[in-house]
């Protein structure tokens, strides 16, 4: 049966040839690291995450059905728009572990109002509804994630590849009034169990649809094609 459910791929390392094998398992957005906090400037060989150079690059082999997105850490005004200026996304996942002043969020949203967006929200933290409901008249998207640890995750929520609760997500999901993309930890293994409990207008896949589970590896497009068509009853 199908499915009205959208997916978001993200990649980390990345090829040309990785871009468009994921191109061909037609998500519905597809993202990539944009801080250069934590990206660098080498050879795009599938072993370092594109700079914002090489993501420019990749975003024009996206077609224009499939929304580019760009992950940022940041959560002022300049930086921020200073990507978003270079690279042109069609959304902007603001993912920073400190809080986006609303006043920066409102200055993003009137000057960039073509631009959607996605605002990640820490489940594992406890005011996480709340801080939703304070935030949601500024944002196209909430994305529901985990926050790992500021050893092992210093720059944002994200990219743990573990689940979380997903039964205040789906209190999250009827108490909001935008759409609401569901992460972490997601695989073909739980993705429809999650989506049956928690009832997400799209699901998000990173760590699980690569070839090895950290954020350097590159894709596997077969991961990427099962989880696709396990989600859309393709």
């Amino acid at each position: 049966m199908k499915s009205s459910t959208k997916v978001q791929i993200y990649l980390g390392a990345a090829t040309e040839q990785d871009v468009l094998d994921c191109v061909s398992c037609k998500p519905d957005f597809m993202g990539f690291v944009a801080d250069d906090n934590i990206i660098g400037n080498e050879a795009l060989d599938g072993h370092v995450l594109p700079s914002l150079s090489q993501v420019k690059h990749l975003f024009t082999l996206i077609p224009n059905h499939i929304c580019k997105v760009a992950l940022v850490f940041r959560n002022s005004f300049d930086d921020i728009a200073s990507v978003l200026e270079y690279l042109q996304p069609d959304v902007v996942h603001i993912a920073c572990k400190k809080p986006i002043p609303l006043a920066e969020l409102s200055k993003l949203r009137s000057t960039f109002s073509h631009v959607k967006i996605m605002l990640a929200i820490a489940i594992n933290k406890p005011n996480a509804i709340t801080v939703a409901l304070g935030y949601q008249h500024l944002c196209d998207y909430f994305l529901l994630d985990s926050e790992g640890s500021d050893e092992e995750h210093p720059y944002g929520v994200g990219a743990t590849g573990a689940t979380h609760d997903w039964n205040t997500s789906a209190e999250l999901v009827n108490r909001v009034a935008i759409p609401v993309v569901l992460a972490g930890g997601l695989s073909v293994n739980n993705v429809n169990q999650a989506i049956n409990i928690v009832k997400p207008w799209a699901v998000d896949s990173f760590t699980h649809t690569n070839l090895a589970p950290n954020r350097l590896s590159r894709k596997d497009p077969k991961k990427v094609s099962a989880f696709i068509n396990l989600v859309k009853g393709d």
